[in-house]
């Protein structure tokens, strides 16, 4: 945050202190390892948080992807798993916590530098994780098919031609995959958005082509919400841009 802040008046003191000034602020945290300083180590203790709505008894009803990700954590810790669970939650709500406080540095000094009422904050965030919820922590590893399936190998750049990586990419088919979609899925108002979504997270249906996204709801659920508002973020961007 003192970088931010010194990168901020050091433009502002120059020659143009009115240049508008465009800023990425990244933070780390929440994330694995789940190392978090004083205060914020002790500041939600384990055995105050509330109970899990799940845990790894549940895993039956969400499929071999979830279940081999608890396979795997089993194979690093053994029977330690469920042990580590609750000091992992009292940490990551701490990171929260952590970055909160961050958040309000933030504005408190573009407050104290009078740059509050026409600053633009835009704050995203990447994934969520388990945190506990089946039995799992972290986010899990569930890469693109094509990163890991001999099926999808399309060469080496040192060993193959581009004119052999693209006949190969030809043949696998990979691209021409993605191009079907479920009917539901294209009589969707969000369809031009969305595309489905990758087509690892497509429900099995037993046959060649895939269903719906599992996540299809949720994609529902968040252009519903804030398409608008990001629209309006666009349209204020561009205006800003072509004054």
């Amino acid at each position: 945050m003192e970088d931010a802040f010194a990168f901020i008046d050091e433009l502002k003191k120059g020659d143009a202190p009115d240049t508008p000034f465009f800023m990425w602020l990244s933070f780390a945290e929440p994330h694995s390892p789940y190392q978090v300083p004083e205060p914020y180590f002790d500041l939600f203790p384990p055995e105050e948080l509330p109970a899990l709505d799940t845990g790894a008894a549940d895993l039956a009803a969400k499929g071999p992807r979830y279940q081999r990700l608890r396979e795997c954590w089993e194979e690093v810790l053994g029977g330690a798993v469920d042990e580590r669970i609750p000091r992992v939650r009292s940490n990551y709500h701490g990171m929260l916590r952590l970055l909160d406080d961050q958040l309000k540095r933030l504005m408190k000094g573009l407050q104290e530098r009078k740059l509050d009422r026409d600053t633009l904050v835009i704050y995203l965030s990447d994934h969520g994780d388990f945190v506990g919820e089946y039995g799992l922590i972290k986010k899990g590893s569930n890469p693109c098919d094509f990163y890991v399936l001999d099926q999808y190998c399309l060469g080496n750049m040192n060993c193959h031609s581009m004119k052999e990586i693209e006949d190969k990419r030809k043949k696998s088919g990979f691209m021409e995959r993605s191009f079907f979609h479920a009917e539901k899925c294209r009589e969707c108002k969000w369809f031009s958005l969305c595309r489905g979504g990758c087509f690892r997270s497509r429900i099995e249906t037993g046959q060649d082509r895939e269903g719906i996204n599992y996540f299809c709801r949720s994609y529902q659920m968040f252009f519903e919400t804030c398409f608008e508002r990001l629209r309006q973020v666009a349209v204020e961007i561009y205006e800003a841009g072509n004054k």
